[in-house]
């Protein structure tokens, strides 16, 4: 019995020994904030290889993290070394490198690690437009800009140290609180600047997709600090400081911007899930064998041709589908027809212009409407231009010399074709809009019709304002019968720099499509099925209607299209397309069919007999 009370002894010592061995440690992190989150999904999930427990705990703003880090509710805080300014609002630390932040904390039992490897600095942005036409390129001309409006992350306004006041005081703003609205998701806050809900936003510079049509203020007073990755140990942790280091040594300077900045944007626009995209890094540093099986969300599979998917209206796009269907990520699928890809399947959405629902080709011939989609919100607009070169007489006619069009495969390039098939000729050279503008300017081509995509743009944008060789004319002047699905528009200056006169030309839409009843492979009606969620049905008007008002576009879909809105007029007159209900009388149909059958089966019972 001694022995055995001695063996029972000794196993309880080795569990004792064990759990002392394995730390619990809570990490920190902001909520709704991607790359914090991932950061600390990343320390969590490194730790519990090493065989730690470790949970992630959201608080609502950078202040409250550092707080409850120094009293001890959160043990590991990963985030930013400029970032640890909260933690002492009477001593400022300047520098913002880990060294200095170091010899800062040494005295007050908080450490931080060495660094992970990559920065996240703050940065100013502004729509590239309204920045371009009030010519913003730093933080100090934000003086010039009456009545300025703002959108940070929650606390931002007044973090000690770097936030927004402190801001305005270094560069002398005259900022008011009225106008600074604390928006918690860098896509809201992004969107918010894409739709002209407000004129500047502060977001952590790995959410910013260049291809977003979003320009950067320069901070040329030096006013943020080094913002290097780190994780810093709380007061209570600092008994595990030694285990926690040793554990998350894999991660010491291994995430590379090129690697977390791409992850980050993936989960704020596409929606991934934190959990996935962490352990796709860890396994990508080896710092894990393989992934666990997790479950998938199911997709929202967007179809789009050429570079429209990165530009800024392909932004405001996806930025849209994330507020309708917060919960599923957005996939982008890049095909050679989007609404073939919706007929067959193959994509939920399409991204696509005007022309795409007509039958357009290369050579500008026009063969009817495609009805293989329907239109569910107009989410901007796609410009035309026509550029003519030097020297040309304003009285000459650009449209009977030589002119180039983009190439026949793109939409710009079919309806281009298409104006000049309607003016009697066709196109001399076909090519990109970078290339028809060093044609023109090089007397290669009396005039060339470009679309304004983002390439174009950046090419016009680069041309010396006081030799540009070339000028835009209107469009509408010289084309007589353009086709019925373009519509007119002024722009009130020319894109051409130092061309400040308005130009009159065409426009057509950029739009989310759906598949369309005709357009259907499958049945919408008719059957128990019909009740089943599968691609390539038309959207149940309900999420057709959340996709348009996510998109918080100015314009509806132009009248010549085929809309959602057309069920919609149908089911207001009485006739509804509800797949439930129709299941439901068809299997009580069915019912009452077989409860028939059954009772001519039964035998006939004689009364009496």
């Amino acid at each position: 019995m001694r022995r055995a009370a001695l063996l029972a002894l000794a196993a309880t010592l080795i569990v004792l020994a064990g759990c002392a061995q394995r730390p619990s440690l809570r990490i920190g992190h902001l909520a709704e904030q991607p790359d914090s989150a991932l950061m600390a999904e990343i320390v969590a999930e490194t730790l519990r290889q090493a065989g730690a427990r470790a949970i992630a705990v959201a608080c609502p703003d950078l202040v409250n993290c550092g707080r409850r880090l120094q009293a001890g509710d959160i043990d590991l805080l990963p985030g930013y070394s400029g970032s640890a300014r909260v933690f002492f609002r009477s001593r400022a630390i300047q520098d913002g490198g880990l060294e200095a932040v170091r010899q800062v904390l040494a005295s007050t039992g908080i450490s931080v690690t060495p660094g992970l490897g990559f920065s996240a600095p703050y940065v100013l942005l502004m729509d590239s437009n309204k920045a371009l036409a009030k010519d913003m390129t730093s933080v100090e001309d934000l003086s010039r800009l009456e009545d300025a409006r703002f959108a940070v992350p929650p606390g931002y306004t007044r973090q000690p140290g770097d936030g927004l006041l402190a801001l305005a005081r270094r560069y002398g703003l005259d900022i008011q609180p009225s106008a600074v609205e604390e928006v918690a998701s860098p896509g809201e806050r992004m969107a918010a600047l894409l739709a002209g809900r407000t004129d500047v936003a502060v977001i952590r510079a790995p959410y910013v997709r260049p291809d977003l049509g979003l320009s950067e203020l320069a901070d040329t007073l030096d006013f943020y600090p080094r913002y290097e990755a780190t994780v810093v140990i709380g007061p209570r942790a600092e008994e595990h400081r030694g285990f926690v280091e040793s554990a998350l040594k894999p991660l010491y300077g291994a995430l590379m911007a090129t690697e977390v900045e791409p992850a980050i944007r993936e989960i704020i626009v596409q929606g991934r899930d934190t959990e996935t995209v962490a352990r796709r890094i860890l396994v990508a540093e080896g710092v894990i064998d393989a992934e666990s099986p997790t479950v998938r969300r199911p997709e929202m599979v967007v179809a789009y041709t050429g570079a429209e998917s990165l530009s800024p209206l392909g932004g405001q796009a996806i930025l849209a589908l994330r507020r309708a269907y917060p919960e599923r990520p957005v996939n982008m699928l890049s095909v050679a027809a989007p609404l073939a890809a919706l007929e067959q399947g193959k994509a939920d959405l399409a991204l696509v212009h005007t022309s795409d629902f007509f039958e357009l080709t290369w050579d500008g011939l026009f063969r009817g409407r495609d009805r293989r989609g329907e239109a569910i919100a107009a989410i901007g607009r796609r410009h035309f231009l026509l550029l003519v070169r030097e020297g040309m007489p304003p009285e000459a006619n650009p449209l009977s010399g030589r002119i180039g069009t983009p190439p026949g495969w793109t939409a710009g390039g079919k309806v281009a074709a298409r104006m000049l098939v309607l003016a009697g000729r066709g196109p001399d050279l076909r090519a990109t809009g970078p290339s028809l503008i060093r044609a023109v300017r090089a007397g290669e081509l009396d005039a060339a019709i470009v679309m304004l995509d983002a390439d174009t743009q950046a090419a016009l944008q680069e041309l010396p304002a006081e030799a540009p060789k070339l000028r835009a004319a209107s469009l509408t002047d010289w084309l007589i019968g353009a086709p019925f699905f373009l519509n007119e528009v002024r722009l009130p200056t020319s894109p051409v720099p130092g061309q400040k006169a308005p130009v009159d030309t065409f426009s057509m839409q950029v739009l989310l499509a759906g598949p369309a009843p005709q357009g259907r492979t499958g049945p919408v009606h008719g059957g128990p099925a019909s009740a089943i969620a599968t691609r390539n049905l038309p959207l149940p008007l309900r999420e057709a209607e959340s996709i348009a008002n996510a998109a918080e576009s100015t314009e509806v879909p132009d009248p010549v299209l085929p809309s959602f809105r057309d069920r919609q007029a149908v089911t207001a007159n009485g006739i509804t397309e509800s797949p439930w209900l129709e299941t439901i009388l068809i299997i009580v149909g069915i019912a009452f069919m077989a409860w028939a059958g059954w009772l001519l089966a039964q035998p006939v019972t004689r009364r009496g007999s």
